[in-house]
């Protein structure tokens, strides 16, 4: 028997559905939270991850930079073959 296909909890691509389980929104350095009352943004390149601060950012950037580079080419390859 071939066992079912495991549901991947963050959206591949496209819009998410009602059902689809969502990962809280934390900073991808410090991991803070809205609820520690972090003002989170998203990196602007990829907008896969969101960042509570610039020193955040910045020190998070040298691990971050390969997979936000691969994030903002396949993005904008989905926007041209729309």
């Amino acid at each position: 028997k071939i066992p079912e296909p495991m549901e991947h909890p963050i959206p591949c691509r496209g819009p998410e559905p009602e059902n689809e389980i969502r990962m809280p929104s934390m900073c991808e350095h410090c991991k803070k939270t809205k609820n520690d009352g972090a003002k989170l943004a998203r990196c602007s390149r990829c907008q896969q991850v969101y960042y509570c601060s610039k020193v955040c950012q910045k020190a998070s950037w040298k691990t971050h930079k390969k997979v936000c580079q691969q994030a903002a080419s396949a993005a904008s390859v989905r926007e041209l073959s729309e």
